[in-house]
């Protein structure tokens, strides 16, 4: 996000987010820019408190993207470079080499298409047979393994806090405890509302990790992705079994899924990690069974089916209502316009009759019907579950000095 500087704008450069692509872009601009006015602003009073601390430590080779891709590139390129600098700042950093292990005959293809991949992107890999497998891990078991020989370890939070600290010696302010809740851009730069306060700057530098999408959304632009939370558990080896891995051993990775899969990754401190599974998480920075956010397992953040393309959400007391207004205005949006909530899907219906639902319950089953079309979906424009009717009704009955009825009918109310 970025905006005409002006001479009198408190800051040349804002970075939003405290973890280490923000303190490594913090970093990286003391060092080209000497003498720029910079700030870093971190939501916790700690730094690298979210993605950075909940991984599992691994400096990838880039046997895994698409050859000429971007992340091929970084992930060739960024991977000595870390080791480097890891060394050259005496942070814990080891180069351990991974065995990625076929099980069966039928991930044998899919082996065949990695190693071809990880030579055309300029990675040192080889392929091992049972024996060489054996030699490398003793305690694994495969019918053929690629050896990546460029893969490491590190303690990314360590190195995410001296990145912080290069950048602050350099003249940069750091802020911890400093949520950012609205970015405002006019034609004299960017106005950066904050808990504590407001700041002006010439450009904002967007590194906020799990919230990035909901700032980039205040720059008038639809976001290029929707974040949605995923958790990743771990199992630890216990002290005395850690001599099973000597270093990091992956499965082949199911081209069905966007995942690696379950692997085994021995840690700077010596613990080996088994893990992680993925799961779909109650909140964006839940990284608990019991942390749960009511935004997060809210209709409102369902996407649904319906001829309109827009999600459907509930409004207040449980009124169906269009999701997407305009920002600033409350008004909802044209048909065909991008959605905020859902932004993969555009409208192709009436807006005002976007975002109605009609409920139906029988005694074994409960469903929803999402069309939206008019009249129908106007006239069903009150329609709420029937939970909610319930309540309602009773306390209607109460209101009038009457009992209320034990049982209701299940029709929709008009």
């Amino acid at each position: 996000m970025s905006g005409a500087g002006v001479d009198g704008a408190a800051y040349d450069v804002v970075v939003v987010g405290g973890g280490i692509v923000g303190l490594a872009t913090a970093y990286q601009l003391t060092r080209r820019r000497p003498g720029i006015r910079l700030a870093v602003l971190e939501k916790e009073r700690r730094w690298a408190s979210h993605q950075t601390g909940h991984n599992s430590g691994v400096i990838h080779s880039g046997i895994y993207y698409r050859p000429g891709s971007q992340k091929a590139r970084y992930a060739v390129q960024g991977a000595p470079q870390m080791v480097e600098f890891c060394r050259a700042q005496g942070l814990p950093v080891e180069v351990t080499g991974k065995v990625i292990v076929a099980t069966t005959e039928a991930e044998l293809p899919q082996l065949d298409r990695l190693h071809e991949r990880g030579l055309a992107n300029g990675v040192r890999v080889a392929r091992l047979d049972r024996a060489g497998l054996a030699e490398r891990e003793p305690h694994a078991g495969g019918v053929a393994a690629l050896l990546v020989a460029d893969t490491g370890i590190c303690d990314f939070v360590a190195v995410a806090r001296r990145f912080g600290r290069l950048a602050a010696d350099a003249g940069a302010q750091l802020r911890t405890a400093t949520p950012v809740h609205r970015l405002r851009t006019d034609s004299h730069g960017v106005t950066v509302h904050t808990g504590r306060g407001e700041l002006r700057a010439r450009v904002v530098v967007c590194c906020a990790g799990l919230h990035s999408d909901r700032l980039a959304a205040h720059d008038g632009g639809p976001p290029p992705a929707r974040i949605v939370p995923f958790r990743g558990e771990y199992y630890e080896l216990a002290p005395g079994r850690r001599d099973l891995v000597r270093g990091l051993i992956y499965p082949v990775p199911n081209p069905d899924f966007p995942f690696l899969g379950v692997h085994l990754t021995r840690m700077v401190d010596g613990a080996v990690h088994v893990g992680p599974n993925a799961v779909l998480a109650l909140r964006r920075e839940g990284y608990r069974w019991l942390s749960v956010h009511p935004r997060a397992i809210s209709p409102a953040r369902w996407p649904t089916s319906g001829s309109c393309g827009w999600p459907r959400r509930t409004g207040g007391r449980g009124s169906p209502r269009c999701a997407a207004p305009s920002p600033g205005t409350g008004s909802p949006r044209r048909p065909g316009s991008w959605c905020p909530i859902w932004p993969t899907t555009t409208c192709t219906g009436p807006a005002p009759e976007c975002g109605r639902r009609r409920y139906a319950r029988t005694a074994a089953s409960s469903t929803t019907s999402s069309s939206c079309t008019a009249p129908d979906a106007a006239r069903a424009e009150r329609a709420v579950p029937r939970r909610h009717r319930v309540a309602t009704h009773r306390r209607r009955h109460r209101r009038r000095g009457r009992r209320p009825p034990r049982r209701m009918t299940t029709s929709v109310r008009r």
